[in-house]
């Protein structure tokens, strides 16, 4: 499932998904898989992408506790 809070916040924060994906480490293939919901993001990789697009770990729940979409890393 496509989390369109996570893209909203992505597109605001005026950060390529290139970019972010660099960040983060994984490939631009994989964030926009991880984006489409494709396949999922790590904790660690959650929490690197909030704090690239402007968000503190507190913010955590806002992207990812509504949704059962996250594997222990």
């Amino acid at each position: 499932m496509v989390n369109e809070h996570l893209i909203d916040a992505i597109k605001e924060s005026g950060i390529k998904k290139g970019e972010i994906a660099r960040k983060i480490g994984i490939t631009h293939a994989s964030f926009n898989n991880k984006l489409n919901g494709k396949s999922d993001f790590s904790v660690q990789e959650a929490l690197k992408l909030i704090n690239v697009i402007g968000y503190s770990s507190a913010d955590f729940h806002l992207f990812f506790c509504s949704e059962s979409r996250m594997k222990e890393n």
